[in-house]
């Protein structure tokens, strides 16, 4: 146990020494002392999501959330390397073959793809989010980044709420 100790404060003190960790810290340290609960709120949130991505694989309950990803078909075309890929449709398109979701608790590699003659039932069983966004990749990381920090703050309940307050006004 020590020695583990021994290597990490070895670890430290040889990061602190490259230039742009100092000016990190050195900033850090500005800041804290100007703001010092803006300050804590980054340290919770890095702290909150570092344990989210360590554990996120445990989680088996979750609230139901989904953020739809898109509408797609398949393409016709075969990339060599990737295989066969998917074109981006608009939701109500003739062409659409399936819409992929991920559930807001969940790791983006998760998703559920769902045909289009199965998708009314899916969306009626879950809440789902329809991103406001031209990616609704990088609205889902910030939106999940929020809940989890609401979470670990105020309650599953209070983040749920944000959540539907947020997306629907509700």
């Amino acid at each position: 146990m020590q020695e583990k100790i021994k290597k990490i404060e070895t670890r430290i003190r040889c990061l602190e020494q490259n230039p742009v960790v100092g000016g990190y810290l050195s900033l850090l340290d500005k800041l804290e002392e100007v703001d010092s609960d803006r300050i804590l709120q980054w340290k919770n949130v890095d702290m909150v999501m570092s344990a989210y991505y360590l554990y996120q694989n445990e989680i088996d309950k979750t609230n139901g959330i989904m953020v739809c990803l898109g509408t797609f078909k398949m393409s016709n075309e075969l990339d060599i390397v990737h295989g066969p890929s998917s074109i981006t449709v608009s939701y109500d398109s003739e062409d659409a073959e399936f819409r992929n979701y991920v559930d807001l608790e969940k790791s983006m590699t998760e998703f559920f793809s769902v045909p289009i003659s199965l998708y009314e039932e899916f969306e009626k069983k879950h809440t789902v989010i329809f991103p406001p966004v031209y990616s609704p990749e990088s609205y889902f990381y910030h939106l999940q980044k929020e809940f989890l920090n609401d979470a670990v703050s105020f309650g599953q309940e209070q983040a749920v709420q944000n959540v539907l307050i947020k997306c629907f006004n509700k």
